[in-house]
């Protein structure tokens, strides 16, 4: 049976302008005029996927200033106001979670695995505090939500995680829950190779050189080492050049009907026999 992870659920709660969760079954496509969130979301993937936000999606700015967290979590109007960027939320949580599910076994539901961040702003000014969460099972907008409105405080969502899941269920530090992501018991891929290629798999950004393209986003960045083969490779021609030499010394010779000189070659074999070298030579005569 198939062992593919596949994207399943996006959570956007109060993420731009989406409060709501997204089933993903099979191939999706996100359409929607300018400005109606496309890149939000594939943003929101990134974030939660890798954290950061210094590859947002330029095409996702809606004006010259590129998107950035608080734009996100807070709604930023794209309007100046008394010369300060103006949001929709002076302070506010965010959460954004994406679901992966491997393929059911017989008379078994699916596994899955819902990996996010409960992000608060306590102004537009201030550092976000981040709780990093994974919880293995789906989670549904009423447990973040009691009241279905307000999200839980941060007291009482690491409460309900520590509960229901415990403590491995939340990390300390974002470094912690990117290799926990990435390990093998989890969505099981290179952290470094898909850190480097997945923000620009989703960029909206013309690619003007392919081959520049794969040799910096797809080709390993070692190059393979070939000396060996190159070695082989120019002695196998000097032999093959002397035995055709001596091919022509031959026929011209049996042409000029006059003895010609056989050339002996000396093979030695070495090889292992009850644990000792042992070496052989054979005399090969051209």
């Amino acid at each position: 049976m198939s062992q593919r992870i596949s994207l399943t659920r996006i959570i956007a709660i109060h993420w731009y302008g989406f409060r709501q969760i997204f089933d993903v079954d099979d191939n999706v496509l996100i359409s929607g005029a300018f400005g109606t969130g496309k890149s939000a979301l594939l943003d929101l993937m990134q974030y939660v996927l890798l954290g950061g936000e210094k590859q947002f999606n330029r095409a996702a700015a809606g004006n010259a200033r590129g998107r950035d967290l608080v734009g996100y979590c807070l709604g930023d109007t794209n309007q100046i106001r008394n010369g300060q960027r103006h949001f929709l939320r002076q302070n506010g949580v965010s959460l954004i979670a994406l679901e992966f599910s491997r393929p059911a076994e017989h008379g078994k539901e699916s596994k899955r695995e819902t990996w996010g961040i409960r992000i608060q702003f306590s102004s537009a000014d201030a550092a976000p505090h981040q709780t990093y969460f994974c919880v293995p099972d789906r989670v549904e907008y009423g447990l973040l939500a009691p009241d279905g409105k307000n999200l839980l405080s941060d007291d009482a969502f690491r409460t309900w995680l520590r509960r229901e899941y415990g403590n491995e269920s939340l990390f300390a530090r974002q470094r912690d829950y990117l290799e926990e992501m990435a390990a093998p018991r989890h969505l099981n891929f290179d952290a470094t190779a898909f850190h480097r290629t997945f923000p620009k798999a989703i960029a909206f950004e013309p690619e003007e050189n392919v081959e520049k393209f794969i040799r910096e986003f797809i080709l390993e960045e070692s190059p393979l080492d070939v000396r060996d083969v190159k070695i082989a490779l120019r002695a196998y021609e000097d032999t093959r050049r002397r035995l055709e030499k001596q091919e022509d010394e031959a026929a011209f010779a049996v042409h000029q009907n006059r003895p010609f000189c056989r050339t002996e070659f000396k093979l030695q074999v070495i090889f292992k026999k009850d644990g000792h070298k042992c070496v052989r030579n054979d005399w090969i005569n051209r």
